[in-house]
């Protein structure tokens, strides 16, 4: 990494940090003495040899040992009222990708919640900072490749919203959002992107009697730096009453949708809506939906055993995003030990809508699933394989599997997602499957077996082909310090000739705790 790549490193961090101190000062500062705070320092030292640190072909392999030591810091404030989660690593590499150079990687999570007003006032926001691909050629960002494939991005979320109550006769949720993603200059084809969201929501109280309505106004406008600025909007009315008793129930929906973004296809329809229909739930265990108007809609929910749960919906719409035949469904089925689970839903986004929730979702399993701070930082986006400015309809299709008894957890998990872009028209398929066992055979000592395979058809008709195995066992030495030995293989077969390589990497590493 030359001077001036550091230099708009520190500033692009340094500007990050600022805006997110701003937010804590403004959030916490009468409440701070009121705090339960948790400050831990951390260190990751690794080092890693790689027999082709830079993924190449033939004669072109080159092996290098890469140094990595990242010192970082977690911080969590509790109180009656407000939560705050801060995880931040410098991630410094020494040689990578062969360079004989230092590179620096800033890598942050953070997440607060804040109760001004009990029950009444509440005040969200979240960043990160991580390094992704900006192609499919690495599933994972680790940066020790120093590929130019990858980009740094930022993300920040400012979220306000009131929940008033008037009595019987109304509950409301009013919301604003701000959110950012950014990326380093010249490092990615991604617009900076600054989005306002703004949302309403008004829902009938008990005095409606048998009556029961709802409204909605959704307002998302994203501003491209450099790009062409999307908008999604919608507002819909909905009054329902029960006709008979409360199994059979009447309503009718109405609406407005007002899209504007590059298309070069008929998915995206502006106007107004109407759905009449009914609904009824005999029993706890079934229920069906259905309405018809020009946008159709049936959905069915199962639950034939206490174990399984069932839920399908089919939509024809004329009027939105995404017209035509969509499906949704969930199916979750539960043992003593296991659990199996299928989603397939489709959508309509952009990737800096994708990467923002993804990386909320990412936030959140850090908070509360405690995963660990020193492999938090290299989750994809939801697959993304290619970072573009393009709005996109996504298929997505996930089968999960998890077993657990004893000293020993298995899961596996597919995927399949199909996205097709508005503007190229082009379609991009990704599908694979991941797999891993880890057995704690002892107190203080565990090991994984992970194995992943993908492929995906690119948008140039070219099929890339991943396969990545790896084995780890970790022992921990000591309250505060853990120790681990990784062995992986990677290897990628590709319609092109020059994408193919593999790979084999041996890591030892220590992390502490202080």
């Amino acid at each position: 990494m030359d001077m001036a790549s550091i230099k708009l490193t520190r500033v692009f961090f340094c500007f990050n940090i600022q805006r997110l101190f701003f937010v804590i000062c403004l959030l916490f500062p009468w409440s701070a003495y009121a705090f339960n705070w948790t400050v831990n320092p951390t260190l990751n030292l690794e080092q890693t040899y790689s027999d082709n640190i830079n993924q190449a072909q033939g004669n072109e392999k080159s092996s290098a040992l890469v140094t990595e030591l990242s010192p970082g810091i977690s911080i969590q404030g509790r109180s009656s009222r407000s939560r705050l989660d801060l995880n931040y690593r410098m991630q410094t590499l020494y040689n990578a990708g062969g360079s004989s150079g230092v590179d620096i990687n800033n890598q942050l999570t953070y997440t607060s919640h804040y109760e001004l007003f009990k029950d009444r006032f509440f005040i969200d926001s979240s960043s990160s900072i991580s390094q992704q691909n900006n192609s499919n050629r690495d599933l994972a960002t680790d940066n020790l490749t120093n590929s130019s494939n990858d980009s740094t991005i930022s993300t920040f979320s400012f979220s306000p919203s009131w929940t008033p109550h008037f009595k019987n006769y109304l509950d409301a949720v009013v919301s604003f959002d701000y959110h950012r993603v950014s990326t380093l200059e010249g490092e990615s084809a991604l617009s900076d992107s600054n989005s306002f969201n703004q949302n309403i929501t008004l829902t009938s109280g008990r005095a409606f009697g048998r009556f029961s309505w709802s409204a909605n106004f959704n307002n998302r406008q994203e501003s491209r730096e450099g790009g062409e600025d999307v908008k999604f909007q919608s507002s819909s009315f909905s009054l329902s009453t029960f006709l008979f008793n409360r199994k059979f129930n009447a309503f009718v929906n109405l609406g407005h949708s007002e899209n504007d973004f590059n298309s070069n296809s008929q998915s995206n329809q502006n106007g107004f809506f109407y759905t009449f229909g009914a609904s009824w739930r005999p029993s706890e265990r079934f229920s069906v939906e259905a309405g018809y108007g020009n946008n159709i809609f049936v959905t069915v929910n199962v639950m034939p055993i206490r174990r399984i749960n069932w839920s399908l919906t089919y939509r024809n719409n004329d009027i939105g995003t995404n017209v035509g035949d969509t499906w949704e469904s969930t199916l979750d089925y539960y043992t003593r030990h296991s659990k199996w689970r299928f989603s397939y839903a489709e959508d309509t986004v952009s990737t800096q809508e994708l990467i923002r929730l993804t990386g909320q979702e990412l936030v959140r399993r850090i908070i509360f699933q405690d995963i660990n701070i020193n492999n938090i930082f290299f989750d994809r986006f939801g697959n993304i394989t290619e970072l573009t400015d393009e709005v996109f309809i996504t298929k997505t299709a996930n089968l999960s599997y998890s077993y657990s008894k004893g000293k020993s957890e298995f899961s596996v998990n597919g995927f399949y997602i199909d996205r097709d872009f508005e503007e190229s028209l082009e379609d991009e398929k990704v599908y694979g499957f991941s797999g891993s066992w880890n057995w704690t055979y002892s107190q203080r000592t565990s090991t994984r077996l992970g194995a992943s395979w993908q492929t995906t058809d690119r948008q140039d008709n070219i099929q890339d082909d991943r396969f990545d195995l790896s084995l780890r066992l970790s022992r921990n030495i000591s309250r505060y310090v853990d120790a681990n030995i990784n062995y992986r293989f990677i290897t990628e077969l590709s319609d092109d000739p020059s994408d193919e390589f593999t790979e084999n990497r041996v890591t030892a590493g220590l992390s502490m705790r202080f």
